[in-house]
């Protein structure tokens, strides 16, 4: 076979080649076992590895292409020969042109070209870092036919030497189908690609015109015609469970789902919302007859794993190639590249001409041989143990013991593994105290049971998603009253109503002001309020308090889009109060104050006067707001304080996360996940959303026309 000619020769680079491809196969490594740690972890460092090894891959995979490229003239020849020569093949170097001779590249850099391809494609655990980055994928397509005809330049420029072809093309092949699957990965996790899947066949209606029509005609005979329009009877409860059905066929199995199933029944109704697209009436009922059965099946732990599990697959649907993997066309796929792959491995072995290649090219050769197999097989095991994998498995009723065992053997995933990593190196403190943030995973029990008690008493009320605590304040009404009478009966019932008013003003002012002004009086209110010992139960309530408290203070500073609250503004009141708190300490040095100090001084201000009456406008410091309510809610006794700052907290919760867009929500994913995410999707799930109530009774709208005789 002949080439064509390589242009002129440039300075040759050969270690520079060696070291961008072995660099490259590294990269590629971390990336395959980095690549799911993203989804458990929020840790900056980690972050910050998956971020760098994500963007060099690609980098120094097309810096060794570039480098080839510009120095495929050297490749198995030498510089001093004529461009004469080199056309002939006259003078050509040998084919096994040892790698230190003088002005030459060896030949098997043209073999190493189409593993270059192979690296491109990426690694199944990470195939975009971002959501954005899928909408980007006609790019990603338009930089592979660059690439592979740079890549084929290369091949044809060593035809004439390359006596390993058969096994070149083998490795383009493999190479072709690994980018391909990450192109169509990115557009199927690309907002074109997913509306494309879920959006279904158009609907245009019943036929306007041949209705009208018909009512003209018989308008014009003269004869009464009544238009009725036929609803479905709205319903007081959500009608029993019933099997999902997938968005492209029925995937009921003929025995009782497993988790995982259930989730993935759910997960294909759901996964529009992270593009904001509202699934059906009936598809919402499903779901709402699920998560608020009384059945013991459906605790807090089951339902919070079941919405862990669905978004699980909506990253992988994202950010990994796992849906595409999980195919029957990715599955003939990986067959293909795992086959051809092996076949290369064999050829090159058992190539009798490896005498004049060096032993440093020999070894890299194999490395990228061996290693591009054992990446195939770490893939492949990974793929045997999904949660995708067990899905599969558990809608068959034959495989279901594998399903089981897959389950028993799958590697435990603990979010805190890397906290542990940096507490043995003594480094943790140093990472809290640089970013400010103590992470913890969400599998506390308590704060499952509280966010999903008060998510089960929300999505029963009329107008779920407009409570930020006044919907548990005026539930509680009657009781707070009635000890803010009983513990001061100097008060009067109206004094008490006062009280009432004021503690369910604290929640209707705006979001940011609320939230920091709950976040003081909480932290007030965990002063000793009285020298008996508190019960388990509310001990229960004051550490959920705590950490809610703490959590959306957090989002509030760190993440503000989530509550769709204004950096600028919840800045300015966090650092007013702070400021403010800073001076009122300053001021008691001198008494030195620890933490209950601290508190103790803040309660025992006195408070006849509002803030806003002695401030003014100007200061947006919230600290002596959050005093007042601290006292106020101290008022009404350890047990039944800490069930309202715990359940107030639960609404807040449910509020911010009502209120942030599905795609915003989606983003926190690739970061580790958050807990308003989780809160958000299994407020989905039960039905919250003033929206959802306008096409509930429109879905099957069925006009009708009545001729009177």
């Amino acid at each position: 076979m002949a080439g064509f000619s390589p242009p002129v020769p440039q300075q040759d680079s050969n270690w520079e080649i060696r070291v961008a491809v072995m660099l490259s196969l590294l990269l590629q490594v971390l990336i395959l076992f980095l690549g799911h740690v993203r989804k458990r972890s929020s840790s900056p460092p980690a972050r910050f590895a998956i971020w760098s090894s994500y963007l060099l891959a690609d980098w120094v995979a097309d810096l060794a292409l570039g480098l080839i490229l510009n120095n495929m003239g050297n490749i198995g020849g030498n510089p001093s020969q004529s461009h004469s020569q080199r056309i002939s093949g006259v003078k050509r170097g040998p084919a096994t042109a040892s790698a230190d001779s003088s002005g030459s590249s060896p030949i098997i850099f043209a073999f190493w070209t189409p593993f270059l391809l192979v690296h491109l494609g990426g690694q199944d655990s990470l195939t975009a870092l971002s959501i954005q980055d899928n909408d980007f994928w006609l790019r990603n397509l338009t930089g592979f036919f660059f690439q592979l005809i740079s890549a084929g330049v290369v091949f044809f420029c060593s035809v004439d030497g390359n006596h390993v072809i058969p096994a070149t093309l083998l490795i383009f092949v493999v190479g072709i189908i690994k980018y391909g699957e990450r192109i169509y990965s990115l557009y199927s996790g690309s907002v074109d690609g997913v509306l494309a899947e879920i959006i279904g066949d158009p609907y245009p209606g019943p036929n306007y015109e041949k209705f009208m029509s018909l009512y003209s005609s018989k308008e014009r005979a003269g004869l009464p015609v009544e238009l009725v329009v036929h609803r479905p009877s709205r319903v007081s409860r959500p009608p029993a469970p019933a099997p999902v059905e997938h968005a492209r066929g029925s995937m009921a199995p003929k025995m009782d789902p497993s988790v995982e199933v259930k989730a993935y029944k759910f997960f294909c109704i759901f996964r529009q919302l992270c593009f904001d697209v509202k699934p059906s009436y009936k598809e919402r009922m499903l779901t709402k007859a699920y998560f608020l059965s009384s059945d013991m099946t459906n605790s807090p732990a089951t339902a919070f794993k079941v919405i862990e599990l669905e978004l699980n697959f909506m990253y992988d649907m994202v950010h990994t190639k796992e849906p595409i993997a999980h195919s029957k066309a990715g599955c003939i796929l990986r067959f293909v590249a795992s086959s051809c792959l092996v076949s290369s491995l064999l050829i090159f072995f058992f190539h009798s001409d490896k005498g004049g290649i060096s032993r440093v090219d020999v070894a890299i050769t194999y490395a990228l041989l061996l290693g591009g197999m054992a990446l195939d097989a770490a893939a492949l095991a990974m793929l045997l143990v999904s949660t995708w994998t067990l899905v599969l498995l558990g809608n068959s009723r034959w495989l279901g013991w594998l399903a089981r065992a897959g389950r028993f053997l799958r590697p435990q995933q603990r979010r805190r593994r890397l906290a542990m990593v940096a507490e043995k190196l003594h480094v943790r403190e140093m990472f809290h105290d640089f970013f400010f943030v103590r992470r913890e995973p969400v599998d506390g029990p308590i704060t499952r049971e509280v966010v999903f008690d008060v998510l089960k008493k929300t999505a029963r009320m009329e107008t779920p998603s407009t409570y930020r605590g006044e919907g548990v304040l005026h539930k509680l009404h009657m009781e707070i009253t009635g000890i803010l009478t009983a513990a001061t009966p100097a008060w009067s019932k109206k004094e008490a109503e006062k009280k009432f008013d004021l503690l369910v003003g604290s929640v209707k002012r705006e979001f940011v002001e609320s939230l920091l002004i709950w976040h003081i009086a909480t932290d007030l209110c965990r002063h000793p309020y009285q020298a008996t010992a508190r019960t388990k139960a509310v001990e229960n309530m004051r550490t959920v308090s705590q950490t809610l408290s703490e959590y959306m203070l957090y989002l509030l500073i760190k993440q503000p889009k989530i509550l769709l609250a204004s950096a600028g503004i919840g800045l300015k009141q966090y650092q007013d109060t702070c400021a403010e708190a800073k001076r009122f300490f300053e001021t008691a040095a001198a008494w030195e104050p620890d933490h209950a100090g601290a508190r103790r001084m803040l309660l025992g201000l006195s408070t006849a006067w509002a803030p806003s009456e002695v401030k003014g406008s100007r200061s947006k410091s919230v600290l002596f707001d959050g005093v007042i309510l601290a006292k106020q809610l101290r008022d009404l006794g350890d047990d039944l304080m800490w069930e309202v700052v715990a359940s107030v907290w639960g609404e807040m919760l449910t509020y911010a996360a009502g209120k942030c867009k599905g795609s915003t929500h989606v983003q926190q994913l690739s970061r580790g996940g958050e807990l308003i995410t989780i809160v958000w999707f299994l407020m989905a799930h039960m039905g919250f959303s003033d929206e959802y109530k306008k096409d509930e009774q429109d879905e099957e709208h069925v006009p009708r026309l009545i001729v009177h005789n």
